[in-house]
């Protein structure tokens, strides 16, 4: 719950910070923590904003889109089949449910590679149905069971297409994070990456509109999910081969 806090804070922080986020426990306010927060529109302009914005601040899984970009311009998506549940797995976190475990699982055989190759440590899932289940029945969290074993995937992936190690994929210097530091440097030092983002790159689900508006540059058939470029990729590869427009 956010309301104005109750008690006096000092003027430099209330200036700076001005929303607070209380915990409670029962009756009690277990904890508080100042925040900063903002509204924007679709191009990026600020509409309102409380707090200091400017801030640098972790972007944690919402960068997720942008680490899986390699996954899809080095080809490794087309070249093992991923679908969208994948590409979804690989683009958000997930619960650990049962279904998003056996996707990731199964994501993983195909490109010749398990559970135990993921790296990135094992949970309990946030599904509570899910973390019930498990305890009833006597069993232990995999990696699978990570809410990021999608995005994990879709690094194992690249590197496998790519024919780079696939252990010790996570350290920095491992070529898969180095793609993706190069994007992140790249919009840090002021690059306008968005044109990633002009379209998806497969005909797919659509929260407003479902799967009546198709925005890929590819069209998928949904009954035989045959893939084929539209004029728009065709153009786009173009672009992307000359450097012009």
């Amino acid at each position: 719950m956010t309301t104005p806090a109750p008690h006096p804070v000092a003027a430099a922080d209330g200036a700076a910070n001005p929303l607070v986020v209380e915990v409670t426990r029962g009756d009690m306010v277990e904890s508080r923590h100042r925040a900063a927060a903002a509204i924007l529109d679709r191009t990026g302009k600020v509409i309102e904003a409380w707090g200091d914005i400017a801030r640098p601040v972790y972007g944690r899984s919402a960068t997720k889109p942008i680490q899986a970009l390699a996954l899809i311009e080095s080809g490794a998506a087309d070249h093992y089949g991923l679908g969208e549940v994948e590409i979804a797995l690989t683009c958000a976190s997930h619960n650990g449910e049962p279904r998003q475990v056996a996707a990731v699982t199964a994501w993983l055989a195909r490109v010749g590679l398990g559970v135990a190759d993921l790296e990135c440590g094992a949970h309990l899932p946030y599904d509570e149905d899910s973390v019930a289940a498990m305890i009833r029945a006597g069993a232990k969290p995999t990696a699978a069971h990570n809410n990021c074993s999608g995005k994990h995937a879709g690094f194992l992936t690249t590197a496998r297409h790519l024919g780079e190690p696939t252990r010790g994929y996570i350290a920095w210097d491992h070529p898969v994070q180095q793609r993706v530091l190069r994007v992140l440097e790249a919009m840090s030092a002021g690059v306008d990456v968005r044109g990633y983002f002009l379209w998806s790159l497969l005909d797919n689900y659509e929260w407003a509109s479902g799967y009546a508006k198709r925005f890929g540059l590819i069209h998928v058939d949904y009954d035989t999910f045959v893939r084929t470029p539209k004029s728009s990729a065709l153009w786009y590869a173009d672009v992307a081969s000359s450097g012009t427009i």
